[in-house]
């Protein structure tokens, strides 16, 4: 274990509180928050996804079940990025918006 004159001066439980902090922080799980895309299937019950996760999609009966397997299909996306030693992605800042657009007026034919 290094040793560092500030702690010594502290005494080695300090160096032992902050080392264990640090272990916890780096063991901690982190939080993240994605946007899903939740829509009727044509043949019954519903289909999600997550446009920040490619691939990220799932589905099921009703939209509490739906919501229930894109947060599972999500958690083990990102697992798996961890494991593979892979960056999760980001958010963008603004991924749903609205846009206004003019349609000129239909006159039947």
């Amino acid at each position: 274990m290094p040793r560092f004159p500030v702690f010594d001066r502290l005494g080695s439980s300090w160096y032992t509180y902050v080392h264990d902090l640090t272990m916890k922080a780096m063991r901690a799980p982190f939080v993240y928050r994605f946007t899903i895309v939740i829509e009727a299937d044509e043949g019954g019950g519903y289909y999600a996804f997550c446009p920040a996760l490619p691939g990220c999609y799932s589905q099921g009966e009703t939209l509490e079940e739906t919501k229930a397997n894109i947060r599972e299909a999500i958690q083990c996306h990102l697992e798996s990025l961890v494991k593979d030693g892979a960056s999760i992605p980001q958010e963008p800042d603004e991924l749903i918006g609205s846009v206004q657009v003019t349609v000129p007026a239909h006159h039947g034919r």
